[in-house]
């Protein structure tokens, strides 16, 4: 397998409900699997402050960053190992608006999570959610 691949998710909590933010991949190796919105770290370049406005391309969403989670996010996709970083953001917009990777949004009480067919390295993210 190959290392070195980046990626940032958001987790975002729509500030009045305490919902958060799931997209259902298209297509692809994870087809029906929910994810969080996000993407990749292309190269050397500097992804984080643009963050706000990639999510706002994928979502619709503007979003307040309140921070990162300490449990880290794994997953292997075609033999690359991805290592993600998700951070906590807010919203006060349910007003979804999907790119084409994705056909479906669900804005969940996350108590219910393990209801949904997640994408696996999501549950750590939860837990510590929950768990403070």
């Amino acid at each position: 397998m190959v290392q070195g691949e980046k990626s940032l998710k958001a987790f975002i909590v729509h500030r009045p409900t305490e919902r958060v933010l799931l997209l259902r991949d298209a297509d692809g190796d994870r087809k029906g699997e929910y994810d969080f919105p996000g993407g990749m770290i292309k190269g050397k370049g500097l992804f984080f402050p643009t963050f706000p406005s990639k999510v706002n391309e994928e979502t619709g969403l503007d979003i307040e960053i309140v921070g990162p989670f300490i449990r880290p996010m794994s997953w292997v996709r075609m033999g690359v190992t991805i290592s993600a970083t998700a951070f906590e953001c807010l919203t006060d917009s349910q007003d979804v608006r999907l790119s084409p990777k994705h056909d479906r949004f669900d804005w969940i009480d996350p108590n219910e999570y393990r209801n949904y067919k997640l994408m696996s390295a999501l549950y750590g993210v939860f837990d510590e959610y929950l768990n403070g």
